[in-house]
């Protein structure tokens, strides 16, 4: 069975091969007043339209993904959301997020984010490796949404959830506190709305799959995006190169201008450890592979 999407009431239902489904419904909201919608279309491409502001979403299915491409014209001030329901049986349900939530951040020490302090949260997509990333697991049954990198810095996204569903929405907030260090979380539960007439294109991806633990669903899930994305990585290093990388790391550790420094002092590299630092676990890893990858 192939991929199928359907129009039921105001929102579609994604039956994907093996007959997971997954609900999907755009909210536009204006002055916090959900605006309605039109639905139209069929055969994997449909419009919703919302008075002068319309979104155009066309599926596929490449291997165990989803793949969403939507166009969106929108008025200024709105707020669009991209919000996942998956029909699977609900009994306890967890969140994960890599490098910024795990099993309700219970152990970590500082002003992160917990569930103790708030239910739900939203994280702005720059936080994590791949864009806006976030599982919602009830026992062996596991959603993942995520989306391609925002073309430009006004067009990034924030992912979210609430009692029974995940979302990605932009403009970008992080609610209800935006995390700025280990002491420091700023209350924040202002929403933001476009500031201009825009058309914006994103490529959002839906993963709907039964594994045993959330981390056997995300490994799988990640596969799926490299090869979407066509991400590969070379090991055809010259034995010559490899020495001298080692050699230069070797120095790095004992030359004070070979290391970033932790917060401020590092000068015209500053901006290097600002991004690394960007998720409460650092982004180190990614850093290394762009390194890696980077003629």
């Amino acid at each position: 069975m192939a991929i199928d999407v359907k129009i039921t009431d105001d929102y579609l239902r994604i039956i994907q091969t093996g007959a997971r489904v997954t609900k999907l419904k755009i909210k536009l909201t204006k002055e916090r007043e959900e605006l309605s919608s039109l639905i139209e279309g069929g055969n994997l491409a449909f419009y919703y339209r919302f008075g002068t502001s319309f979104i155009k979403l066309t599926f596929q299915e490449i291997g165990k993904l989803v793949v969403i491409d939507t166009e969106e014209t929108l008025e200024s001030d709105v707020r669009v959301e991209y919000v996942f329901h998956p029909e699977f049986e609900m009994s306890q349900s967890d969140i994960f997020i890599p490098s910024i939530w795990y099993k309700d951040n219970k152990e970590g020490l500082g002003s992160f984010p917990k569930a103790s302090l708030a239910p739900f949260w939203s994280f702005d997509e720059s936080r994590m490796s791949i864009p806006s990333l976030i599982e919602f697991s009830s026992g062996a049954n596991h959603l993942i949404i995520a989306k391609k990198t925002a073309d430009s810095f006004d067009h990034k996204a924030c992912c979210g959830w609430r009692k029974d569903e995940v979302y990605l929405a932009r403009p970008t907030v992080e609610t209800p506190y935006s995390y700025c260090g280990k002491k420091s979380l700023i209350k924040n539960e202002a929403l933001v709305y476009t500031t201009k007439e825009e058309c914006v294109k994103q490529r959002l991806y839906c993963f709907n799959q039964s594994f045993k633990t959330s981390l056997q669903a995300y490994e799988e899930f990640v596969k799926n995006y490299n090869r979407v994305e066509s991400i590969s990585f070379s090991s055809d290093l010259p034995w010559e190169q490899y020495a001298v990388s080692k050699l230069t790391r070797l120095l790095n550790l004992v030359q004070k201008d070979g290391y970033l420094l932790m917060g401020e002092g590092n000068g015209d590299e500053q901006e290097v450890y600002e991004y690394t630092s960007a998720s409460f676990l650092v982004k180190s890893i990614e850093a290394a592979a762009c390194f890696a990858t980077t003629p």
